[in-house]
């Protein structure tokens, strides 16, 4: 029997070599052997696998199915379109993009309709706000300090003089006299003492967004 061409070992015959075969083809037998082995498990060199492979059969019979190149797969699955804007929280673009310096402190707006705009000034959040206070009436110490000042004789029109005795004269005389010459009219001690008061309706709103400082980048 002649040797067996093969390169692969689906083209070994396994019922080969016949006992009746010549031992001095036995030396063949194994350099065919060792061909078909480097042939079907090259490895990184192309002499044959330089590593012992560890995965078990399970972890091998996984792939199968597999009908591309895995890692293709992988970039194809993630692959993010060129152009594409998106926000990282981040200080710089990360590699395959670069940072978009057309927008700074503005706050993110979630919309239903068409994203993309520049948006607007103060639009995404109202702070208009009205305060109600309640009234409040003065007591006698919350007024400012002040003096009543009244008729010396306690008629109004009715104003003393250094003659013989009380002249009666016109209220509108009297009222102008009392407000030329103080030492005419009878004063009031002081009253009222100018103490603060409150309207209690004490309001006291935090009305500052919370925000995170983020970058927008765009895919090279």
């Amino acid at each position: 029997m002649g040797l067996e061409l093969a390169t692969y070992i689906s083209q070994l015959d396994k019922s080969w070599p016949l006992p009746a075969d010549l031992t001095s083809q036995g030396d063949d037998h194994l350099r065919l052997l060792k061909k078909v082995l480097q042939a079907q498990f090259p490895g990184a060199s192309g002499d044959g696998f330089s590593k012992k492979i560890i995965a078990t059969e399970d972890e091998i019979n996984r792939l199968l199915g597999v009908t591309s190149n895995i890692q293709q797969q992988f970039d194809n699955l993630y692959e993010i379109p060129s152009g594409t804007i998106m926000m990282f929280y981040q200080q710089s673009a990360p590699v395959g993009w670069t940072k978009v310096t057309t927008v700074n402190d503005a706050m993110l707006r979630v919309v239903t309709g068409n994203g993309g705009g520049s948006g607007g000034n103060s639009s995404p959040i109202n702070l208009a706000h009205t305060h109600a206070t309640s009234g409040h009436i003065l007591a006698e110490n919350e007024m400012p300090p002040h003096r009543h000042y009244e008729d010396p004789i306690g008629y109004p029109g009715v104003v003393a003089t250094s003659g013989s005795g009380p002249v009666i004269i016109s209220s509108l005389a009297a009222n102008y006299l009392l407000s030329q010459s103080t030492n005419r009219r009878v004063a009031s001690t002081n009253t009222g003492g100018g103490a603060s008061h409150s309207h209690g309706n004490t309001l006291n709103t935090d009305i500052t967004p919370k925000y995170i400082d983020v970058i927008a980048c765009r895919r090279d």
